[in-house]
């Protein structure tokens, strides 16, 4: 189980240096964002642990089938959602999703993401859903693999301005 996920402090998932900390990875190091001395993942699981320099809590990326999970993005009851690029294409954005039962062992949540990952793949492209590119295994890890679509959530949205006007979210729901 991973624990303190809402502490965890990412690196810039900026896409300027992403090929540079893909390199990086592959070579056994990533930097610490907050004192910027390369660190040995040391075969640890996805998550935040201590950098072993300045002793931050730090989110150590993970490789999973050629894909480089790298910072958090959101949460929710089913499954956490990660910015991940894939190593063949540096500086292209992709959402991983992860199912909770790797953090919590309750399978509910993966047969729940699989059920989402089969429909998507049923459904193909659509303008106003999320195409699933790939669904794949990593050490039992079942992850569904997402274009990184740019913008705010919803949720952001709501907390920032308060409640949606009728107008919005018929607009929003009619999508």
């Amino acid at each position: 189980m991973i624990k303190n996920f809402k502490s965890i402090i990412c690196i810039a998932p900026d896409t300027e240096n992403s090929a540079f900390d893909i390199e990086m990875l592959q070579n056994g190091l990533f930097l610490c964002p907050v004192c910027s001395m390369p660190i040995a993942p040391d075969e640890k699981k996805l998550g935040s642990y201590p950098c072993p320099n300045c002793s931050a809590l730090v989110f150590y990326p993970s490789m999973m089938k050629g894909y480089v999970l790298y910072a958090p993005l959101g949460y929710g009851g089913l499954g956490r959602v990660f910015l991940a690029m894939k190593c063949a294409e540096p500086g292209k954005k992709y959402a991983v999703k992860i199912s909770n039962n790797v953090f919590t062992g309750e399978t509910h949540a993966l047969k729940t993401l699989l059920k989402e990952a089969e429909t998507g793949l049923r459904l193909g492209r659509h303008p106003n859903i999320v195409e699933v590119l790939d669904v794949n295994t990593f050490n039992n890890v079942v992850f569904v693999v997402f274009p990184l679509i740019e913008g705010m959530r919803l949720d952001r949205i709501i907390s920032l301005t308060g409640m949606l006007s009728e107008r919005k979210a018929l607009h929003i729901i009619m999508q």
